[in-house]
């Protein structure tokens, strides 16, 4: 059985999310590095990253991922 959605906690993590999104069109590095918790884990593709503290989150390397055709 799922527990219901706290509806606090869901309001919360869009903000993030919103945050988040805003910084990165915006090529806005410093605010997507505060949207991210420390130590930041990715595992994609069947790599792990980690990004140890803030500042440490690169957005040259988000396009270079992302290739020629990300748009915001």
């Amino acid at each position: 059985m799922t527990e219901p959605h706290n509806a606090e906690s869901v309001a919360a993590a869009m903000t993030v999310l919103d945050d988040f999104m805003s910084a990165l069109n915006l090529q806005d590095e410093a605010g997507v590095n505060a949207t991210l918790q420390f130590p930041h884990v990715r595992l994609a593709s069947g790599k792990v990253s980690v990004w140890e503290k803030p500042g440490r989150y690169r957005l040259g390397d988000f396009l270079a991922r992302a290739g020629d055709g990300w748009k915001e």
